[in-house]
């Protein structure tokens, strides 16, 4: 039988396999003939005559396929060989058919993908033949990868939405239970004895409570900005962030194991920023953790901080030409491979065990980056550390517009204003009234915001202001703030949520008519320089 009967029959069959109708023994013969592949048959050894497409398919001639030492199995792709060729052989006379996908490498050393279907002929229980058509279907190999792909990253879209819902949902209750924490750690920083041997100790274990508290709470406000289109940044202003990095290495001094070394180095005449202290304090501590545990807890490791300006005059990265504050972090650790490099942005992708990694860390950093408009470079090479470079764009702006950032502040203390507080939870109560009365205020609290409703209608002269949580039963925070104008219309008020800065989107009936909107937890720096700047103005 020749080659083209072969082949005739090959395609008889294939149409019989699919149920398709019978057609004549000429368009047969047509097919055959124009087919948009390559057809063979081929032996044991895989030797393959063409009628038509060899050439075409891979860039070799039938000769010169015939001339290799594995005939059509040297074409194939390295990687894809072994499984085609286990396949094949795996067959038997109750299998005559096979349909494969596997990669090819043409002549001129391209990579595509074929499907190859093949018909295989057995005598007495032993193969004699094969007959195959193969197709190029790289064009559809690559829109279903990039199908999936896209499928992938909507199914992490997804997952951060989910997740971004969910802290919003724990928000209130998390952030209330933290306030008590920071609250409490701030009153005995104030009131320990300086004198005590024990002082630097206590201040010392204190501060990282307070650390670790302030820490959880940026955490839970990130989460929620996951799912949000504007990355999450508020509050941006333009600073000099020079005190807020001196600050701040003190702090990461104190969460990273001594065994670490930690040099820093700061530029001189650093460029403004439109940025907020808070997360800029928030990359580091967020950057430096994860370089501590790159470093293995049994040997000295190294952590090198630097931050200077940085012109970039020709596009790259995506980045436009212009000045930039370029901050680095650098360690000497494990480093990283090439596949985890590729993910390591991801929300909630970690190569730690589970329960030790949240795997949000890098995409904290990012996201917070995305938002100032910046970029994010890392480089890693297994055994020998990673580099994270971050580039932020510098700002143009009037020297008084610029704001010095500082994570301590002065102290400003009330002189005996009378504050009303209202909110439903007994702990949040008694820490802030603690913090209150600390800067000199005098406080009445009820845990019930129609009480305090009826506090103010039985003596509407008493209080310069009203702090109210936003979220309580029976009233919330806005309409006891709108019932309370009714009585007294010029009376002050300060809303207070532990929905982060998403309680902000809830507060739209106020139409911004409140001295402010806090965040919880709200340290007792935040109540002094808010405090101190309503009363000021009253005078």
């Amino acid at each position: 039988m020749s080659i083209k009967e072969s082949l005739i029959n090959l395609i008889r069959a294939i149409v019989s396999k699919l149920g398709l109708v019978t057609i004549s023994e000429e368009r047969y013969t047509v097919l055959t003939e124009h087919l948009p592949g390559m057809i063979y048959t081929g032996n044991e050894q895989w030797g393959a005559e063409s009628v038509t497409g060899c050439e075409s398919l891979s860039g070799y001639t039938t000769e010169e396929i015939n001339s290799k030492e594995r005939k059509w199995l040297s074409v194939i792709h390295p990687d894809d060989m072994k499984s085609v060729h286990e396949d094949s052989l795996s067959l038997n006379k109750d299998s005559l058919y096979l349909l494969q996908t596997y990669r090819i490498v043409t002549k001129y050393g391209k990579t595509r993908w074929v499907e190859d279907r093949k018909r295989f002929k057995f005598t007495d229980g032993r193969f004699e033949k094969v007959d195959g058509i193969v197709f190029d279907v790289t064009d559809r190999i690559k829109a279903e990868l990039q199908l999936t792909k896209a499928n992938e990253h909507q199914r992490r879209v997804s997952k951060v939405e989910a997740v971004g819902n969910f802290a919003s949902g724990i928000a209130h209750d998390f952030n209330n239970a933290l306030t008590p924490i920071i609250a409490n750690c701030e009153l005995m920083l104030y009131e320990i004895d300086r004198g005590s041997k024990y002082f630097e100790e206590c201040k010392r274990r204190i501060r990282s409570i307070l650390g670790a508290a302030e820490t959880a709470s940026l955490l839970v406000h990130r989460l929620q900005s996951f799912n949000r289109k504007d990355g999450g940044i508020e509050n941006l202003q333009p600073i000099k962030i020079d005190s807020c990095l001196s600050e701040t290495f003190k702090f990461l001094r104190s969460i990273v194991p001594t065994t670490i070394e930690i040099s820093t180095y700061v530029e001189n005449g650093l460029r403004t920023i439109f940025a907020s202290d808070i997360t800029i304090r928030q990359i580091l501590m967020n950057l430096c953790k994860n370089s501590s545990q790159a470093i293995s807890k049994c040997n000295k490791g190294r952590i090198s901080i630097s931050v200077r300006n940085e012109d970039i005059k020709v596009e790259r990265y995506g980045m436009e030409k212009g000045e930039y504050i370029k901050l680095e972090v650098e360690d000497d650790g494990k480093g990283m491979t090439p596949e985890i490099m590729e993910r390591c942005l991801d929300p909630y992708f970690s190569t730690k065990p589970e329960g030790e990694g949240t795997g949000i860390g890098l995409s904290v950093v990012n996201n917070i980056v995305r938002g100032y408009g910046g970029l994010v470079r890392i480089y890693s090479n297994v055994g020998k550390g990673t580099k994270v470079v971050i580039y932020i764009p510098a700002i143009q702006v009037e020297k008084e517009k610029v704001v010095e950032c500082q994570i301590e502040e002065e102290t400003v203390f009330g002189n005996g204003e009378k504050i009303l507080i209202v909110d439903d939870e007994q702990y949040v109560i008694e820490a802030t009234v603690g913090v209150l009365r600390s800067l000199n205020y005098d406080i009445t609290h009820f845990i019930s915001s129609p009480l305090a409703l009826k506090e103010i209608k039985d003596n509407p002269n008493k209080y310069d202001l009203l702090i109210t949580d936003l979220t309580m039963p029976g009233m919330t925070g806005v309409n006891l703030i709108l019932e309370a104008r009714k009585i007294v219309p010029d009376l002050r008020a300060i809303l207070c949520s532990g929905l982060g800065s998403n309680g902000v989107y809830l507060t739209d009936r106020l139409k911004g008519a409140v001295e402010a909107y806090l965040t919880k937890p709200i340290t007792r720096s935040q109540y002094s320089n808010v405090l101190g700047n309503i009363f000021k103005k009253g005078k």
